[in-house]
């Protein structure tokens, strides 16, 4: 059987028998991973899994999950492993933060990775395009750009 180039999904075949099996597997495979939520990263199996739940495979993976590392472990009746494809992102619920798959490894984007703290309200009088020139000095703005560039850098999202 044919499938999808990127997501692995199965084609229908011309004169092919039981199409709605075919179909029925592709949209079971689609409601696995368009905005992928995983429960956790871990490496045992969970006891009591209920169907559509999901985990990412974690390192040392014992059990059902042996030999499946770094998958997305579907629990369907049983369980189904996919295989990541480079630049895929879950949203860890467990963590509250974003992974992507790098194509061998699962990696923290940073974006929800907790709250940088220091930061105050800024007072004065706010503008659409900043700060009213009266309340604000052009030496404390650079400060806090420069403290705002620095926290984005620091968290991946922009470059240095």
């Amino acid at each position: 059987m044919s499938t999808s180039p990127s997501l692995g999904l199965p084609y229908l075949e011309t004169g092919q028998a039981q199409k709605e099996v075919t179909h029925n597997e592709a949209l079971r495979l689609l409601d696995a991973v368009v905005q992928l939520s995983v429960i956790a990263i871990q490496a045992a199996p969970p006891g009591s899994p209920t169907d559509g739940q999901r985990w990412i495979v974690g390192s040392a993976a014992t059990g059902a999950w042996a030999g499946e590392v770094g998958k997305i472990a579907l629990w369907s009746s049983g369980w189904l492993f996919l295989n990541p494809m480079a630049g895929w992102q879950a949203f860890v619920s467990s963590t509250a933060s974003f992974r992507t798959w790098s194509g061998t490894a699962w990696l923290d984007t940073g974006l929800l990775a907790g709250r940088d703290t220091g930061w105050a309200a800024f007072t004065g009088t706010a503008t659409k395009g900043g700060f009213a020139t009266g309340t604000v000095t052009l030496p404390q703005l650079a400060q806090v750009v420069k403290a705002l560039q620095d926290a984005l850098t620091a968290r991946g999202i922009i470059g240095s």
